[in-house]
């Protein structure tokens, strides 16, 4: 993360320039003065005569996973990540996630180099119950970044690394609307070095509750009782970092109308899950390391279609994902580096049915897949090309032959355009082939999934703004997708053939004073496919255009407003109760109380304009929410 990454600090602008842009700033009440500025600033900001610059990745990076936690869990701390769509079922008791008009089969969370998997349902690809704290910066993979840098899914993915661990207690107590509270914590000790060079241990403890009561706007008999807890170990030297984390989640919500189901049925569900995971890092020189991961992690998941009918339909589900991975950079001399990993990844589904509404559960399955990829990059002078090529091997299919390519150069020293080239392949999920409920039907025939990218890529960056501009164009074939072929029908897992997704989107931050920070993001998508269909519910159904514009304001220097605005235009889905524009937002409020640096009192508006958009077709959206919180880091 850069330095210009980080939060506004409370200081006096030194520049008399930015002395009087801040004067200006207390009449600016509205978000949208703050969007007119943005879109001023960014294409004529620069920088400083003395700054450095150096040659960036194009990686799409964000502000920490979360510098001021909302909740004691991964889904809502995302919501910063650029270009990252987080689709909530009811009050966000299952979230899903979505990239470039993905659907949420195709994106999911990496954490080490390892991607997480659920082989139940990828409904559950962003439930990890490790504290966001522990974690650096978020980075948003997509094509040969995350060809690169993980095992990965299809379309892409937001990537965790482990972050050192600094001395600290941090807790947070918060409530609001509709009958919401939360609660989390997390102890943070090192111990004292014996001689300078030496490991240093470390330990996280964490821990986090809460709890939701039905959104009169929604359901409301939804509702979420959650908690989580774990525990995070690590060594750090300067060369070697080995974390170790065990992550516990104990979770009960109110499910009526998720997953597509007849909003008639009462439904509820229950998740236990248990995730460890290990790694350790070398670094052998500049751009260079060796490292070795491993993560098992289990769900427990039981679903009922009707609480007050509970012997109509119940089906229990076990799943287990296991995977180890060893991956790194060589680089034999200044011009070249070489990537390489080797990867194994196991899945067990063990899956009953009861009740007397008829129904299968998914039954007992046991997969697994191998990995190896290798890809050579060589400098030089301005510019720099990479070639490469993954092997995935299936305990049930044939291997898939896996190619990437990516060419860079350098305009400037803060300013390079990439030509990018890569495939990637899934298998379906045991939900997709084998599902069986009232309201939808797997499909045994289904076969796996392979997407082809392109993508031309613009970034520019300085120490006080950045800006990414990408134009892509995805094929997909054997897509999967919920689609309804009429009104009142199920929903059934249907194979589109073919799918070809166009794009682009913009992404860009500037740093106006020391005390007024803008992010912005823009995107386009158009898709075609072979097959027509009445309504999706996936892959059918993506934001033609999305905008979103934020702004982090300290007025005072115990005082700092943040504000985001998003606007989208779905594609029409008879499916949706709502119209197709969404007008999401959040205003939020912060307060450093009596002087202190560690006490902040937070007060915020979600959803401020009562915007009934369906995310999700079919799921009524929640109204307009209040909430606040008060945290403390000591």
């Amino acid at each position: 993360m850069h330095a210009a990454d980080t939060p506004p600090t409370p200081t006096e602008p030194s520049d008399p320039a930015e002395r009087g842009i801040a004067a200006c700033l207390p009449s600016s009440r509205s978000p949208f003065l703050f969007a007119t500025a943005f879109l001023l600033v960014v294409p004529t900001a620069t920088a400083s005569p003395g700054a450095q610059h150096r040659l960036a990745e194009v990686v799409v990076r964000a502000a920490p996973v979360s510098p001021e936690p909302r909740t004691a869990t991964i889904g809502e701390a995302l919501e910063e990540l650029p270009h990252i769509e987080l689709r909530p079922q009811g009050l966000g008791a299952q979230t899903d996630l979505s990239l470039r008009g993905s659907s949420f089969t195709g994106a999911g969370l990496t954490l080490a180099g390892l991607a997480l998997r659920s082989p139940q349902t990828e409904h559950f690809h962003l439930e990890l119950p490790l504290a966001p704290e522990i974690f650096s910066p978020a980075r948003t993979l997509t094509g040969v970044e995350q060809f690169l840098s993980a095992t990965g899914h299809l379309v892409g993915a937001a990537a965790l690394e482990f972050a050192p661990i600094e001395p600290g207690l941090g807790i947070t107590l918060g409530g609001g609307e509709p009958h919401r509270d939360w609660q989390s914590g997390i102890w943070r000790t090192t111990a004292s070095e014996s001689e300078p060079g030496r490991i240093r241990l470390g330990l996280d403890v964490f821990g986090g509750r809460e709890r939701r009561r039905g959104d009169p706007a929604a359901y409301p008999e939804n509702f979420l009782e959650q908690w989580t807890g774990g525990l995070h170990l690590q060594g750090l030297s300067p060369d070697v970092q080995a974390d170790f984390a065990l992550g516990r989640q104990a979770k009960e919500f109110g499910a009526r109308g998720f997953y597509g189901a007849p909003s008639k049925f009462n439904a509820v569900e229950e998740l236990r899950q248990v995730v460890l995971v290990g790694s350790v890092r070398r670094n052998t020189g500049p751009d260079s390391f060796l490292r070795l991961t491993a993560v098992w992690q289990r769900f427990n998941d039981r679903y009922v279609l009707d609480r007050d009918l509970p012997d109509l339909y119940v089906n229990r589900h076990r799943s287990d994902f296991g995977a180890a991975a060893v991956d790194g950079v060589a680089r034999p001399n200044d011009a070249w580096r070489v990537h390489w990993r080797t990867a194994i990844e196991v899945e067990r589904v063990r899956s009953r049915h009861e009740g007397t509404v008829p129904g299968t559960g998914l039954g007992d399955h046991d997969r697994s897949r191998v990995e190896a990829m290798l890809m050579p990059e060589r400098l030089f002078g301005p510019w720099r090309a990479a070639a490469g090529l993954r092997i995935v091997g299936f305990s049930n299919d044939a291997p898939a032959l896996l190619p990437a390519f990516r060419l860079t150069y350098r305009l400037a020293p803060q300013r390079t355009v990439s030509f990018t080239y890569s495939e990637s392949v899934r298998l379906p999920s045991y939900t997709e082939l084998n599902y069986d409920s009232p309201g939808s039907l797997g499909d045994l025939g289904l076969e796996r999934q392979r997407a082809t990218a392109v993508a031309c890529i613009y970034r520019e960056e300085w120490e006080r703004a950045s800006t990414t501009f990408t134009v892509f164009h995805r094929r997909e074939t054997h897509p999967v997708d919920w689609v309804r072929d009429g009104p009142g029908v199920r929903w059934e897992a249907t194979d589109l053939g073919k799918v070809a997704v166009t794009g682009c989107e913009w992404a860009g931050r500037v740093r106006m004073t020391d005390r007024l920070e803008l992010r912005g993001e823009w995107s386009w998508l158009g898709k075609k496919t072979d097959r027509d269909a009445y309504a999706g519910r996936y892959v059918l159904d993506y934001p033609r255009q999305r905008v979103r514009l934020s702004a982090a304001w300290r007025p005072r220097p115990r005082c700092e407003l943040r504000i985001w605005q998003e606007i989208r235009r779905n594609t029409a889905n008879p499916e949706r109760g709502s119209g197709g524009v969404g007008t999401d937002a959040r205003i939020e409020v912060r307060f450093k109380l009596a002087r202190s640096k560690d006490l902040d009192l937070a007060l915020a508006v979600d959803n401020p304009w009562a915007s009934d958009f369906e995310d999700l077709p079919g799921q009524p959206a929640p109204g307009r929410r209040i909430s606040f919180s008060l945290q403390g880091r000591f």
